[in-house]
């Protein structure tokens, strides 16, 4: 029990240490410490923390005056076109590539500001992007019923799809925190409804969101989680509640729009019951099925 305290009191001395240590380094070693935490960060794909990392590097930037590495730019803007944020990308790329052919990554730049201007064209509006004739199920510019003369970005239409919006509209694209509402036609369920709260960037869905789905008298299916510059990407919760679907939730992992990594089945009581690994979008390896008597196939 002694050698217990003493080893908690050498921690907690470590540690209090390694904070004072950590608060008493020059700021732009600080600032270096936070684009090695980034990248880190960005190759885990946790690209809004990342992001968050590197605007702190800024901060202290423009509050101490530092030169920043070489290649902050570079980073800054892989990080910020990850999280849908275009012209924050375009910025920081064009700022590396200004300082001439000799930098590290030059040709990486190059890549990566083509692949900018690429999503930029993408994001832009003309009447041959919108859904009018387009087949089901294409990505496209979607006018909003609530306002006939205000677009946002839909990934997936379905037949007969009208939407609505609660937000803003700015410039003729629907922006900010609001509800979307969706009617249409599923080939499995019928017509259903489906209501969308969060925030549209770009007309896209980004940051945190909660999905009901409506399906009539087989009941209502809540989702909850972050998207990505229009793309599920994190740890999502599906819970059933009083559905004919499941009796139990499910935690579901999406990367850049793909489930990817271990899908959990919980009981109503918090219990695992069950699940598996999805790669790339499809179901690998061995799976536990839970079924509505508790029992597991």
């Amino acid at each position: 029990m002694k050698q217990r305290v003493i080893r908690s009191i050498f921690v907690l001395f470590s540690l209090g240490f390694f904070i004072v240590a950590s608060a008493q380094l020059p700021p732009e070693v600080i600032a270096d410490k936070y684009l090695v935490q980034a990248e880190q960060l960005l190759e885990k794909k946790d690209y809004v923390a990342a992001l968050d990392l590197m605007d702190k590097s800024l901060a202290l930037q423009k509050e101490h005056g530092l030169t920043l590495l070489d290649e902050f730019y570079f980073k800054y803007a892989q990080v910020a076109f990850s999280t849908g944020s275009f012209q924050i990308a375009i910025d920081a790329v064009s700022k590396y590539l200004s300082r001439g052919r000799g930098s590290e990554f030059y040709k990486e730049a190059l890549a990566l500001l083509i692949e900018i201007e690429e999503g930029l064209e993408e994001l832009e509006f003309s009447p041959e992007k919108t859904c009018d004739g387009k087949p089901l199920r294409s990505g496209c510019w979607m006018a909003l019923t609530s306002h006939p003369e205000c677009y946002f970005w839909e990934d997936e239409y379905y037949d007969g799809q009208t939407v609505t919006w609660s937000g803003e509209c700015s410039g003729g694209f629907a922006e900010g925190e609001g509800t979307l509402v969706e009617n249409h036609t599923s080939e499995y369920m019928g017509v259903r409804k489906i209501e969308l709260t969060g925030h549209l960037q770009n007309s896209r869905m980004h940051e945190q969101w909660v999905i009901r789905v409506f399906h009539g008298a087989y009941g209502t299916v809540i989702e909850k989680g972050p998207y990505v510059n229009g793309k599920r990407h994190g740890i999502w919760a599906w819970l059933y509640g009083e559905t004919t679907f499941s009796n139990f939730d499910s935690e579901v992992p999406y990367v850049n729009g793909k489930m990817h990594g271990q899908w959990v089945y919980y009981a109503r009581d918090g219990r695992r019951m069950g699940g598996g690994s999805y790669v790339d979008g499809k179901q690998h390896g061995q799976w536990i099925e839970p079924f509505s008597d508790g029992t597991q196939w």
